[in-house]
């Protein structure tokens, strides 16, 4: 009895078909952030995409990132990364989602961190601080796949790359499916 009032209790996910990308309200735009992490190499793959509440790319980035101790960790830095190109590419006002739960619910909390993520964490939450708004927020992945396919190429460069106004073709392949589910025939 008590194992099915917990269950009762609980919110119970989206699955993952229900799951797509929503655009900002203007004037805000949307950083979407994702990781890519290989334990036995140390090595994460960041990416980042912004978008405007058209869906159309104004930024889109990914970067690699060695001495990664987990996939927790990466998923934080890469959100730290996604900010500190936002907030060069000069945006105010911005909503930051990333598929990674646990770091979306530290980046969300006022109580003390006492997590292994606690010094990415911080940063993220002082980087917030450079905008007029900024609001952390969970999703799918389904609705995080631009970012996922920046952290995929990132995984196959040797190099750091940033794009303003324009993306990698597979990036943008996604970015016109997320606004082809936005407005169905």
């Amino acid at each position: 009895m008590e194992l099915q009032s917990l269950s009762s209790s609980l919110r119970h996910p989206q699955t993952r078909a229900d799951v797509i990308w929503s655009p900002p309200i203007e004037p805000s735009v949307k950083l979407n952030f994702d990781a890519g992490f290989c334990g036995t190499g140390k090595k994460s793959w960041s990416g980042h995409v912004i978008r405007n509440e058209q869906g159309e790319i104004l930024g889109a980035s990914y970067r690699r990132n060695e001495g990664i101790s987990s996939a927790f960790e990466a998923e934080a830095l890469a959100c730290v990364q996604g900010l500190r190109f936002a907030a060069d590419l000069g945006f105010t006002n911005i909503v930051v989602e990333g598929d990674y739960c646990s770091v979306i619910q530290k980046l969300c909390d006022t109580a003390d961190d006492f997590s292994t993520i606690r010094p990415l964490i911080a940063d993220a939450k002082r980087l917030a601080l450079l905008f007029r708004s900024c609001r952390f927020a969970f999703v799918g992945r389904n609705g995080n796949r631009v970012a996922h396919a920046m952290a995929a190429l990132g995984r196959r460069d040797q190099v750091d790359r940033f794009w303003v106004e324009d993306a990698p073709s597979s990036a943008l392949l996604a970015a016109d499916e997320d606004r082809r589910l936005l407005d169905p025939p």
